[in-house]
């Protein structure tokens, strides 16, 4: 289900790695409480226990962050940042949260770039409504815009049928009306309270065309994330 959820926000397509030299990264807090999640275990790499820059370029936009010491990361469709707690029994992510980013073509959606203020509002509103997306089995909240420096944003939150709550974010490209970067965060919904306070810290240096994203954008984000209810029979 999870693995479904990180697709859940628009269709995902092949992207290749690519690596160049990284911007110099921000001094961590290491007061600062790090929560994860388990990938995967077929694809990641192995942990590293010092910050390591990650890139890829995806549908022609490059995106590139530093991986948390001790995550997981793959880079075979976007960028996939997740700790390494798995279930032995299932494989399965058990606790701690997932960080997707990506680039999705939009071409198939029916959204008109001349009527459109905020592109990333105008994509997640179609998305959120249909159900070829998002399927049956969550509970989405209406997307809200925001500005994240120089782009338009939106976000919508997802709890699941499963047990888990996701906060899906599409950041518009200046002047680009085909194509969104997104950004899927996933934790276990009683961990929940855990995920806006650790978006700043692991978004921290984002870059999206070379552009570095102010994290302090985030801080518009409501405190605490109010999830939508999953009406459970």
């Amino acid at each position: 289900m999870l693995r479904r959820l990180l697709f859940a926000a628009l269709l995902l397509l092949a992207a290749c790695q690519i690596m160049s030299p990284p911007p110099t990264p921000t001094e961590p807090d290491p007061t600062a409480e790090m929560t994860g999640v388990a990938a995967n275990p077929e694809t990641p790499s192995a942990a590293n226990t010092a910050p390591q820059w990650i890139q890829t370029e995806m549908n022609g936009v490059s995106i590139g962050c530093w991986q948390p010491p001790g995550w997981l990361i793959d880079t075979t469709d976007g960028l996939l940042l997740a700790e390494h707690t798995l279930s032995l029994a299932t494989g399965e992510p058990s606790s701690g949260m997932m960080v997707y980013v990506f680039v999705p073509q939009v071409e198939h959606l029916d959204v008109v770039p001349e009527d459109t203020h905020n592109f990333a509002l105008a994509v997640l509103s179609q998305i959120v409504t249909s159900p070829e997306h998002m399927g049956t089995d969550v509970a989405v909240s209406e997307p809200q815009e925001f500005q994240w420096g120089a782009h338009h944003a939106a976000y919508y939150l997802i709890t699941s049928g499963d047990g888990y709550n996701m906060v899906v974010i599409g950041i518009a490209l200046p002047n680009d009306h085909e194509r969104l970067v997104v950004i899927n965060a996933a934790i276990p919904a009683a961990q929940s309270a855990l995920l806006r306070p650790a978006l700043p810290r692991i978004l921290n240096d984002l870059m999206i065309d070379g552009v570095e994203m102010d994290v302090t954008a985030l801080g518009g984000l409501p405190n605490p994330l109010d999830f939508p209810i999953f009406p459970h029979a």
